[in-house]
Order: C-alpha cells, then structure tokens, then sequence
C-alpha cells in the first residue's frame, strides 16, 4: 500500500539475514531432490493414464508448496525486508489455523488483504453506497 512514511529499522542484522538465508537455500535444495526424486520420474513415465500421474504427483506437489510457501513468504520477502530496512513485517498471520474460507484468505496474505480492504471494500462503501455484503 502507498503511505507517505513506512516504519523503519535503524540497522540491518547481518545474524538475522543468515538465519533467513540457510534455510531459505535449504527449502530450495529440498524441491529440487523432490522434483528429481520423485516428480520427474512419474512424470517422464507415459505409459500410464494422466490422471493416476497426477495423483502420484500430489504429495509431491503439496510437499512442494508448503516448502515454496516458507521459502518465498517467510524467508525471501524477510530477508528482503532486512535488507530495505523495512519496519512492517507482517506479511502473513497464522493461516494454518483458520476455521473458514474467509478467515483464511484474510490471514494468509496480509498486503493483498489491506490492499483489498483500503482501496476496494472501503471505497465502495463510502463512495459507491454499497451494503457490507455486496461490498465483500
């Protein structure tokens, strides 16, 4: 979101950028063995039907994108932020325990849903006259 001033750190942590780093490289040397390992084979295997490839390829898949997930959110944008010295971190909220639909897309990317909240659902409130509902 645009603001005039964003909250801002007075150092950058030279620890803390290692911290984020190693497990960062880590999350990615691990889809590259799962990718080998296990999804290039199933995949490169056309004598079976598409559809039990793709079965065969879920657990992988999911294993990947929780590994993505932690990578990219949590430790590339943080570490990104140390960089820029950003002071606002809060890039997700515990999404893993959200008990419906709508608490989990508000929780598991934060910037999309300040953006959402500020420039879409407040403004066709006010301007636009709309209820809660159709605002939502």
């Amino acid at each position: 979101l645009y603001e005039l001033a964003y909250p801002r750190t007075q150092t950058i942590r030279l620890r803390y950028i290692v911290q984020l780093a190693v497990p960062m490289l880590v999350c990615f040397a691990l889809m590259y063995v799962i990718m080998m390992q296990f999804v290039n084979p199933i995949l490169s295997d056309t004598t079976s039907n598409i559809i039990y490839r793709i079965f065969r390829c879920s657990l992988s898949a999911f294993l990947m994108w929780l590994l993505l997930f932690f990578s990219v959110f949590h430790c590339a944008l943080n570490l990104l932020a140390e960089i820029t010295m950003f002071g606002d971190r809060l890039l997700y909220e515990d999404w893993w325990n959200a008990t419906t639909m709508l608490e989990f897309w508000k929780k598991w990317n934060g910037p999309i849903h300040y953006w959402c909240l500020r420039h879409v659902y407040v403004e066709t409130q006010v301007y636009g006259n709309w209820s809660k509902p159709l605002a939502s």
